[in-house]
């Protein structure tokens, strides 16, 4: 027994004639299987963690020490903070 089959996709159409009713079935639920699997949510991509580079602690003392001298720093918060840096050497 033949068969007639039509595709709506993306507001075109296709038709395709002369197929055995069986084949247009299994056409029919492989393309269904594939829509369901194109309507799962997609796994979420891994958490970005960008890989800085290391920070001189010398550096830092020195950038800390200007903003200590602009006053944006107390002298207690700059040597709080150098005495960490300078614990990590």
């Amino acid at each position: 027994m033949s068969s007639e089959m039509t595709i709506h996709a993306s507001g075109n159409r296709a038709v395709i004639g002369e197929m055995l009713a069986a084949d247009a079935g299994a056409i029919t639920d492989a393309v269904r299987r594939k829509i369901a699997e194109f309507r799962q949510p997609s796994p979420a991509p891994p958490a970005f963690s960008p890989v800085l580079p290391p920070v001189d602690p010398v550096d830092q003392i020195k950038r800390l020490a200007e903003l200590r001298d602009a006053g944006i720093l107390s002298g207690s918060e700059f040597e709080t903070k150098k005495q960490e840096l300078l614990g990590r050497m």
